[in-house]
């Protein structure tokens, strides 16, 4: 993995997609929201990203926040964020 560039995976048999930020050792993983689960190394960097049920907590938000912005005719590059996507901790 190159450095600073996150390798993303998706399981789509188990609907989890997993965002590895940094190489090393997972020395510990915190629940930070419903099915959202970030693993630290043994300095406390975040490692990686765990989203279960990603379909549903990322892909149809992202979808349906797409939809609603093209039937109002905003320009793609001009979209605005979709707040269904953050996640409060």
């Amino acid at each position: 993995m190159a450095k600073n560039k996150p390798e993303i995976r998706y399981d789509k048999d188990s609907d989890i997609l997993f965002i590895k930020t940094s190489e090393g050792g997972i020395e510990d993983t915190m629940d930070v929201a419903e099915d959202v689960f970030v693993e630290r190394d043994k300095n406390g960097n975040i490692c990686g990203i765990e989203i279960w049920r990603a379909r549903q907590l990322l892909l149809n938000p992202l979808a349906r926040h797409i939809s609603e912005q093209v039937k109002l005719g905003v320009n793609t590059t001009d979209m605005l964020p979709c707040p269904e996507l953050c996640l409060y901790v």
